[in-house]
């Protein structure tokens, strides 16, 4: 379909009072601006037609008029070549459905959370690589498909959307899950295959209305290829990595003291308090639930992406004196758990945890109205009340 011929398809039904146009399979490039005539379309189909084959549609954008749609219901731009959205999107606040797969976008605008009446996005083999903390905004959403992404995280605001049904994140880069994740009991369908998971948050066992879960693929996480194979037996799955938890010796445990890593013998002067370099002896251990919480939400944070990341966030005075015996690793989950294991029982001279600092300070650099400021705030009140607890 040629120029002339769409804008005249579009007056017509302009005219008529269209609720439905069907553009599949017409070798568009461009969509005129004249389309934000069409106030009345309910659907509009922008696709592929598979059952009526045709020269597959490739729109690089959209126009802005895409946003005088208001009554819009389904819009379908599937199979194209789009790698931006405009902010206009945000005013098609009827919409339920929107199918953007197999497109070429990186990112999200952040007007996509005013889409709240949504119950379908479908988001898959796209090059996605971060998602915009406005997601959590779209409470109506009751399928989400992210499939074939490039996510190595998930805004933590993702586990707001209290009435997803599925989720697919298969053939993604995640190492880590929202700790939260537990706060979507209507989910049905949890696709994780082929990502980089090597743990999932306690908070997962809070998923009982879960029926499949697909973790296969992941190549290090701790459970046998015969039971991920099961993957709609989800709670049979879930119970095998809660067991697997339990027959694990805890990375933190009692008596367990630092040989190797030493801040040094001597105190150092940070201008506020004097530090002790050496481990504290008698620590009780951190529980299961809290440490997997903590490593959950550390993956989530931009300085675990390398060394020198890391150690440019420990020029903050509070915990600099650590900073010199920082353990080097390859990966950010191996970084995670070095951190934790490195700093856990190291207190200042006045009785602060360095462990608890650290999160104090992650915290302040994370957005304050991001939802990762608030998680690693309350992280670090549950590890003090917890370390405070355990007898010396």
């Amino acid at each position: 379909m040629n120029r002339e011929e769409l804008l005249a398809l579009i007056d017509k039904a302009a005219r008529e009072g269209w609720t439905e146009l069907d553009l599949r399979s017409q070798g568009l490039t461009e969509l005129p601006p004249e389309i934000g005539r069409l106030t009345t379309l309910e659907k509009l189909d922008l696709g592929y037609g598979w059952e009526r084959p045709g020269a597959y549609n490739r729109l690089t954008t959209l126009p802005p008029e895409i946003g005088q749609l208001t009554t819009l219901r389904s819009l379908d731009l599937s199979f194209n070549q789009l790698t931006t959205l405009p902010p206009e999107i945000g005013q098609l606040t009827a919409l339920t459905d929107l199918g953007l797969s197999s497109n070429h976008l990186t990112a999200l605008p952040p007007e996509i959370g005013q889409l709240t009446a949504l119950t379908d996005l479908d988001l898959s083999s796209n090059h996605l690589t971060v998602l915009p903390p406005e997601i959590g905004q779209l409470t109506a959403l009751q399928f989400l498909f992210l499939d074939s992404n490039h996510l190595t995280t998930l805004p933590p605001e993702i586990c707001q959307l209290f009435v997803l049904r599925e989720l697919n994140l298969c053939g993604n880069a995640l190492t880590a899950l929202p700790p939260k994740i537990g706060q979507l009991t209507t989910l049905r369908k949890l696709n994780l295959r082929n990502n980089d998971l090597i743990a999932l948050p306690m908070g997962i066992r809070r998923l009982t209305n879960l029926q499949t879960l697909d973790l296969q693929g992941n190549l290090d996480f701790p459970l046998p290829p015969e039971i991920l194979a099961k993957t709609d037996a989800a709670q049979a799955i879930i119970r095998a990595y809660l067991d697997y938890l339990a027959t694990q010796k805890p990375l933190v445990n009692k008596n367990s003291v630092d040989q190797t890593s030493v801040v040094g013998r001597q105190q150092h002067n940070t201008g506020q308090t004097s530090v002790v370099g050496r481990p504290q002896p008698n620590l009780g251990g951190i529980d299961d639930a809290l440490l997997s919480d903590l490593h959950a939400a550390l993956l989530l944070c931009p300085p675990f992406t390398s060394d020198a990341d890391l150690r440019t966030l420990f020029a903050d005075k509070r915990i600099y004196p650590w900073r010199d015996d920082l353990p080097q690793t390859n990966t950010p989950a191996a970084r995670v758990r070095a951190v934790v294991d490195y700093l856990h029982n190291r207190y200042t001279t006045t009785g602060d945890n360095a462990l608890v600092l650290f999160l104090h300070v992650l915290a302040e650099h994370a957005p304050h109205e991001d939802a990762l400021h608030t998680e690693l705030r309350t992280l670090a009140a549950d590890l003090e009340r917890a370390l405070t607890a355990r007898p010396v």
